[in-house]
């Protein structure tokens, strides 16, 4: 069984979804991005790829949260905030993703998101960063 460590920063106050309930899941949809393999000290441009996940069982209480992508789902911490919700997951080769959650001030079910990877393995490191929009589920 493939071990994953995960933490995750969760940060969300705005005036605006104060008098509201935070979700228990975020579906998200990234559509742009960036993303370079890294090549000892040359940065090679790769075409990003779109991509969606959800963020289920958000749990503020017990600070736990769970990724679910393509690839099967993770556990993630989560520690609340003031402006915006972080997920960070650092897998059990030492890679981290870093998932940023930002209310929408004119939406009270509508987030920003933005999605970065740092992943290194056999052959070589990849980045990127990636932009979209996620949908609160209560």
């Amino acid at each position: 069984m493939r071990a994953i460590v995960v933490f995750s920063l969760i940060l969300i106050v705005v005036p605006a979804l104060a008098d509201t309930p935070t979700p228990n899941a975020l579906i998200c949809e990234i559509a742009s991005g960036t993303e370079a393999a890294v090549r000892e000290t040359e940065h090679q441009p790769v075409e990003p790829k779109a991509m969606s996940f959800v963020i289920a069982a958000i749990d503020y209480a017990q600070g736990t949260a769970q990724l679910i992508g393509a690839a099967g789902a993770v556990p993630l911490a989560l520690i609340k905030g003031n402006s915006s919700v972080s997920f960070v997951e650092v897998t059990n080769y030492g890679n981290v993703t870093l998932t940023t959650v930002f209310p929408d001030p004119n939406s009270k079910t509508e987030f920003s998101v933005v999605h970065s990877r740092h992943m290194a393995g056999f052959a070589g490191a990849v980045v990127s960063q990636w932009l979209g929009h996620c949908q609160g589920r209560w």
